[in-house]
């Protein structure tokens, strides 16, 4: 029987120490006779083959697309289509969209309603004004659309202050649904947002209170150019 050196004794590194008992059972209760479960071990197993199966998917995938031109064709389609929907909620496109029938409840002779979406700015609508019975002009389009903002020109261009221009319009659209906007009191052109008007065909335009003008109780609107988000 061959000894160990004394000095390899000296190097010995002991591990952690293990009582065992009569029944196979360590000093805390463990049963020292069975593995546990070892989670990590498992996930990183797991983990492993996801990553062959992905890689095996990714290969495929790309040979596919390279050898079958329907296929190719297809997946650049729906990648086109899904880029294009991307870019339509990051950065939006409106287009101008124009009425294709237009009705006023009320108007002084000689500026019917048609006037305040003529696209000019030297006419306008003019209609009575004594607070129990509000303007409106509704206006019909040829389809669907969804309204996203007005180019709003309010009074008259010629003599802004001369007739009363509106404070408050209340948009009811055909959808139901409905936005209050109050536009301030400028001769310049302003933009103001429209919401709630998603794939409608009309809207009605309610003059619910006035600026008040220098001239007698009408109030007047001189052009409002809608657009439309593009689809």
């Amino acid at each position: 029987m061959v000894k160990r050196p004394w000095w390899k004794k000296l190097l010995r590194t002991r591990g952690p120490k293990v009582v065992h008992t009569a029944n196979g059972k360590d000093a805390k209760g463990r049963n020292l006779t069975v593995q546990g479960f070892d989670f990590r071990h498992s996930l990183r197993k797991g983990l492993r083959r996801a990553r062959l199966v992905v890689g095996v998917l990714v290969i495929i995938a790309g040979i596919g697309y390279a050898a079958i031109p329907s296929l190719r064709s297809a997946v650049d389609s729906r990648f086109d289509n899904t880029k294009g929907k991307v870019l339509t909620l990051v950065h939006p496109t409106y287009v101008p969209i124009h009425a294709v029938k237009v009705a006023a409840n009320m108007a002084v002779a000689g500026h019917p309603g048609r006037l305040a979406v003529d696209e000019f700015t030297n006419t306008y609508w003019l209609a009575p004004w004594n607070g129990t019975k509000q303007p409106t002009l509704t206006l019909t389009f040829a389809h669907k659309v969804t309204l996203k903002e007005m180019i709003f020109y309010s009074g008259v261009d010629a003599n802004y202050l001369a007739y009363g221009r509106p404070a408050v319009l209340h948009l009811v659209f055909s959808n139901g649904a409905s936005d209050t906007l109050t536009p301030d009191d400028t001769d310049k052109p302003q933009t103001l947002p429209i919401k709630g008007a998603t794939n409608i065909t009309s809207v009605e335009f309610q003059v619910l209170s006035i600026y008040q003008g220098n001239s007698g109780s009408n109030v007047a609107i001189t052009e409002i150019e809608l657009f439309a988000l593009q689809l």
